[in-house]
């Protein structure tokens, strides 16, 4: 029997009153005592797959929403924990709005709470969880919290196996920055999915594998021209959650860059396509290039390898 569990780890006991999952099992757990998951159904030998979202998100927001229930509909026949951290508390804006809070909050707060899930993750280790086995994914700034984590597990030695940061925010990251978000050497196999460069995500390339979809474009295909909207940026988690349950609607060229790719230089026979999602190989490197839908289902499959 496939089994899916559903836990929200929650930092410093704070819990969203929310309840969107009705038919799973859903559990609560302080990050500040990981070992309250070994006597859930959490088991140590499956895949695990730790969600953190982005500044200002929540358990209730459409990235979330779309990327748990992915995991909690996967097709094949895997058995898979999945934990959503839930730092709503302290990714949220308050009185002194969003510009302020960002600098002054966010980015403080997901450095310290990516750092306790590292040492929530070593202590799971202890008691056999397998990092190899546990993939990190993050929106947004939730994927430089994470890159937190991978540097806290790698000061006592160890590594996680894989982290996938869905648009990784871009202001203060980008260079030149003293900050030090998403980087390769944070997991074995670091993958960055890139849809809105050109505001909330980042411009730069930072993992082993890096994907531009429609890279030419200022917005993704789709989302509406106003000021300061969020839309581009919400779709890298709109099409990783797609990728989960379709492995072969996503298929990207790899090229040097977006006008490479654009001219043609990079979708002949000698260039290599992988495909979004859970099964690229970890040995796979470079930068990809594919077009999407402007509306769900988002994947074009080998159509959009096309420039």
């Amino acid at each position: 029997m496939i089994y899916r569990l559903f836990v929200i780890f929650i930092y410093f006991n704070y819990a969203h009153s929310a309840c969107l999952w009705q038919r799973q099992l859903r559990i609560s757990i302080p990050l500040t005592s990981p070992l309250g998951l070994l006597n859930t159904s959490f088991n140590v030998t499956f895949d695990s797959v730790f969600y953190a979202f982005g500044f200002n998100s929540s358990p209730s927001s459409l990235p979330t929403i779309a990327i748990t229930n992915a995991y909690m509909e996967l097709k094949d026949n895997t058995d898979v924990n999945y934990v959503l951290l839930n730092w709503e508390k302290e990714a949220t804006s308050k009185d002194a709005g969003p510009i302020i809070q960002y600098p002054t909050t966010g980015i403080k707060n997901a450095k310290k709470i990516g750092e306790q899930l590292g040492v929530a993750l070593l202590e799971l280790s202890k008691h056999g969880l397998d990092l190899d086995k546990v993939h990190l994914i993050g929106h947004s700034l939730g994927s430089h919290l994470l890159s937190a984590t991978g540097k806290k597990l790698q000061k006592k030695k160890k590594i996680v196996g894989r982290i996938t940061g869905l648009d990784p925010a871009g202001p203060l990251y980008n260079k030149p920055t003293l900050l030090k978000g998403l980087n390769k050497d944070d997991a074995v196999f670091v993958v960055a999915i890139h849809t809105n460069p050109q505001l909330y995500g980042t411009s730069n390339n930072v993992g082993h594998i890096d994907i531009w979809p429609n890279c030419d474009l200022k917005l993704q295909p789709g989302c509406p021209n106003k000021f300061l909207d969020g839309c581009s940026h919400g779709r890298a988690p709109l099409f990783y959650s797609e990728a989960i349950n379709s492995p072969k609607a996503f298929p990207s060229v790899q090229a040097d860059s977006c006008s490479d790719w654009k001219t043609k230089k990079g979708s002949n026979n000698t260039h290599p396509i992988i495909y979004m999602g859970e099964n690229i190989h970890r040995k796979s490197r470079g930068y990809f290039y594919m077009r999407t839908n402007k509306l769900s289902p988002f994947g074009k499959g080998i159509d959009g390898i096309a420039a």
